[in-house]
């Protein structure tokens, strides 16, 4: 069955008279409904609050107490996007530098599937990968750099193509790269070999999303 609408302060009283919510500052909590909004507040950060049995909040809650936890997810949110751009800036230039430095700045090698991991469990990941390079170059993804450097060039190599990578993409083409170039990307991250760096990159992967 839908809901019917509720505005903020009727929103407000629904939480104090079903919900056992406490609000004191009614000014306060209205405001920050029409900044956060409902959902992504009270319906997102209920569950540490919520007595299991009843559905309600413990006694004692108070709307602050969301809004406190809203706030330190959005900083910690905030701190670890700061450095996975860190990461990402630096594993685009270490991964275009070293593939390019093996195999040559032609955007025919890193669109060959043979430069890339040969086991057979593989071949699909790298296929696809090399599909998705190819789909880049061709389509740009709004990059005006990729389209400028192919008029200008006819070519587009890897150091530049690879700035039009999602953070997944990227940890993707990783994942693919010869154990001998994931050897030399992950020497730059010390006390992290190239197995471990491949993790993190999945897990990296999802913070970012």
């Amino acid at each position: 069955m839908a809901k019917n609408f509720l505005n903020h302060q009727q929103q407000l009283t629904r939480l104090v008279k079903e919900k056992n919510l406490i609000v004191s500052d009614r000014a306060y909590a209205e405001e920050m409904l029409k900044q956060i909004g409902y959902f992504p507040l009270i319906s997102s950060y209920k569950s540490p609050f919520k007595n299991p049995t009843t559905g309600k909040y413990r006694d004692g809650t108070r709307f602050e107490d969301l809004v406190y936890l809203y706030k330190f997810d959005e900083n910690l949110r905030e701190l670890f996007l700061k450095y996975i751009l860190k990461v990402e800036c630096h594993l685009k230039s270490l991964i275009a530098y070293y593939f390019t430095e093996k195999y040559g700045d032609r955007q025919a090698a890193y669109l060959n599937p043979d430069h890339y991991v040969t086991s057979p469990g593989r071949r699909s990941q790298v296929l696809y990968m090399v599909d998705q390079l190819d789909r880049l170059l061709s389509e740009g993804n709004d990059s005006r750099y990729i389209e400028e450097r192919k008029k200008s060039y006819g070519n587009v190599p890897l150091w530049v193509l690879i700035n039009g990578l999602t953070f997944g993409m990227l940890s993707k083409l990783y994942s693919v790269l010869t154990p001998d170039l994931k050897v030399k990307v992950s020497k730059n991250f010390p006390g992290v070999n190239e197995k471990q760096l491949e993790k993190f990159l999945g897990v990296m992967t999802k913070l970012r999303n």
